[in-house]
């Protein structure tokens, strides 16, 4: 980074030093807050469709029903507005999977393919690296294994929405 006085000097070397830091420390939070707001969001869609799901399930329940096929009218007028309101709250998920889906689907998208680029970076730097710089090594493989953490939440949170919506 360009800065318009001398870095080399105290105080400005600290002052420069500790910008820095914040400024990376400042990124990396936003990039994790990004994930865990689009992991988040992804999870409540599915936790609505699951709540739809046992709402089906469960369309008669409390209802004392004398013969298993038929119901009277006044338990027929209860399940049909059960079913109604399930349909709405199925409409609603569905909407909401569509809104989150329109919003997020480029930036996650980039995001992953940049992951993937580093992930084949990574392990091509580190295949090639000699085994004696240990410390280098290790932060290499966690780097790895966080950008491989990053592609597997966002790949077990989009498989598991559209398991859940089929």
């Amino acid at each position: 980074m360009w800065y318009p006085y001398d870095t080399t000097k105290s105080p400005a070397f600290e002052l420069t030093y500790i910008h820095q830091v914040v400024a990376l420390l400042i990124a990396a939070y936003l990039n994790v807050a990004k994930d865990t707001l689009v992991a988040a969001l992804i999870a409540q869609c599915r936790c609505r469709l699951r709540l739809l799901g046992h709402a089906l399930r469960s369309l008669e329940e409390g209802l004392e029903i004398t013969e298993k096929p038929v119901l009277s009218q006044d338990q027929e007028h209860i399940v049909q507005s059960r079913l109604a309101t399930c349909v709405t709250h199925h409409q609603q998920a569905l909407a909401a999977s569509r809104e989150l889906q329109q919003c997020f689907s480029e930036p996650t998208f980039a995001q992953f393919i940049v992951s993937l680029i580093i992930i084949c970076a990574t392990a091509f730097q580190m295949s090639t690296m000699q085994s004696e710089n240990i410390v280098r090594l290790m932060s290499m493989g966690t780097y790895l294994l966080n950008m491989i953490f990053q592609v597997f939440i966002y790949c077990y949170q989009g498989n598991q929405l559209s398991v859940e919506i089929t």
